[in-house]
């Protein structure tokens, strides 16, 4: 049974990929504005634009005179027909949700209100949610100049993470443990009250992520996975950057309490359809809520591959007031995101087992761009992210440098 059969629907996100295969899967006809444009992405839609367009021999950097919120929504408008039914949004938003007033306007949009996007990224109101869900929030203090930085931290202690207000994805985050790697951020960055840092409480601990479906004022947690950060099998340098995420995972003392927390969060936001929650659990067991994302997230491949459940159809009938009845059920199944060690071309991606967001062949790639993605199951988490590790490996030996 194909629910979408013969509907165009659109999908606009940063990485719009996962979200067009699972609508497509559902019968869709599926419109898609995307940033990077990656070789699989035609499989699964009927029209597509991206921001950045891979050329043969190069990736295109060229300026863009626009930001990529702004510039994804434009151009869904450009290329998108008004036989379009509605359009489902991922990433990318989160910190600008009133670009989303203009696709309103046109479209049925199924994803939460600006409103709620707005109560999802304020930091006071998730403070008070977290407390009086029996966790703990980390300080955020809010930056517009070199003092105010210094002053911060001195209040704060080190370490501390500094990062731009609208980072994501764990860009540009940067661990401040002394006083000459303060001095040198201060002469290195410009802080101004166009441009304001947050500086926030580091918390040393264990990285997961909380999958939620809801329905207006209900919330249903699905799945808890663990997040890949800054890994060097990834091909980082163990810094912020995601890299992925396993699962299934269970918090035997606290998972309980915590499905209870989340769920009391999601339901207090207003969030509908599928959402995530990030959190850290620390070294003596305490949950920190570190953040909410109101919109799919980029766990939802993983927890298709992993559960062999279309989750885009779960996330549309949660909009239509219908609650999925359980958790979901998981094989053992690690999503890794494969950076570059090097600045050279991409092979051909076509001859690595379980890859997906594949830059096409010949594409010159800078050191730490993404490559692709690799998915990989198994019978154990520790066999899964050893087969996951080995094929990032190989991509990366892969790799012409120039």
């Amino acid at each position: 049974m194909k629910p979408l059969k013969g509907q165009v629907v659109g999908v606009i996100g940063f990485n719009a990929r996962p979200i067009a295969c699972s609508l497509s899967r559902l019968g869709a006809e599926v419109v898609v504005s995307d940033y990077w444009g990656d070789d699989d992405l035609v499989s699964c839609c009927k029209k597509w634009v991206a921001v950045l367009n891979p050329q043969p021999g190069e990736r295109q950097r060229t300026h863009i005179d626009r930001p990529v919120h702004e510039a994804l929504i434009e151009n869904f408008l450009n290329v998108a027909d008004r036989n379009v039914e509605m359009v489902v949004i991922g990433s990318g938003f989160d910190d600008h949700p009133d670009v989303l007033a203009t696709l309103k306007r046109n479209y049925r949009v199924a994803a939460n209100s600006i409103g709620v996007f707005r109560r999802a990224r304020d930091r006071r109101l998730l403070k008070q949610l977290a407390t009086n869900a029996g966790l703990r929030y980390p300080t955020t203090i809010e930056v517009k100049s070199p003092r105010e930085l210094e002053h911060a931290i001195a209040s704060m202690g080190f370490p501390a993470l500094v990062r731009p207000s609208n980072s994501g994805g764990g860009s540009r985050v940067r661990l401040i443990v002394s006083e000459d790697q303060l001095t040198a951020l201060t002469r290195r960055l410009a802080i101004d009250h166009a441009h304001p840092l947050l500086v926030q409480q580091y918390i040393r601990g264990r990285d997961y992520s909380m999958t939620i479906i809801g329905t207006e004022g209900q919330s249903q947690a699905i799945s808890v996975q663990a997040q890949l950060i800054g890994i060097p099998a990834a091909g980082r340098d163990c810094d912020f950057v995601y890299c992925g995420n396993y699962c299934p995972v269970r918090l035997e003392a606290t998972q309980s309490q915590l499905t209870q927390a989340m769920e009391e969060i999601a339901s207090r936001l207003e969030l509908v359809g599928y959402n995530g929650i990030d959190f850290v659990v620390d070294d003596n067991g305490e949950m920190w809520l570190l953040e909410v994302n109101p919109r799919i997230t980029g766990t939802l491949e993983l927890l298709e591959v992993a559960s062999g459940v279309n989750l885009m159809e779960w996330h549309l009938r949660a909009l239509e007031g219908l609650l999925p009845d359980g958790p979901l059920q998981a094989r053992p199944t690690v999503k890794m995101i494969v950076y570059s060690t090097v600045t050279g071309i991409v092979p051909d991606l076509s001859q690595f087992p379980g890859t997906m967001d594949k830059t096409p062949q010949g594409t010159l790639v800078r050191r730490g761009d993404p490559i692709c993605t690799v998915m990989a199951e198994g019978e154990t988490i520790a066999e899964t992210y050893r087969t996951a590790a080995e094929v990032a490996q190989k991509i990366q030996g892969k790799v012409m440098k120039v």
